[in-house]
């Protein structure tokens, strides 16, 4: 049974993990917003977004770790969704929708 004190780490650890996760939701904001046009006229999510989307790690986030994922819980996937429709929806969807990645 894992103590009080390793109890509290863990839990540091992932709230730390989960506001890293949200910062770089927020700091890929303006490619979203800047392509929304390009997605709503083409009709698909352009590739520049979806491209900062996998190298942020957005796809990666339910995705357990034995298999190169992050393995978060599912208020960071809505947290990080939420973040990412500020800018866009589409892409907010596109990133967090839980269906199997591509990982």
């Amino acid at each position: 049974m894992p103590s009080d004190s390793d109890v509290e780490s863990d839990t540091r650890s992932r709230q730390k993990a989960k506001a890293e996760l949200v910062a770089r939701a927020a700091a890929l904001r303006p490619s979203p917003r800047e392509q929304a046009g390009c997605g709503e006229t083409d009709r698909v999510v352009p590739a520049p977004v979806t491209d900062a989307l996998e190298e942020a790690g957005v796809f990666r986030l339910l995705t357990p770790k034995r298999y190169g994922g992050l393995e978060t819980d599912l208020r960071t996937l809505t947290e990080v969704s939420q973040t990412l429709g500020t800018a866009d929806g589409s892409s907010a969807w596109t990133g967090t929708a839980p269906i199997p990645t591509r990982a």
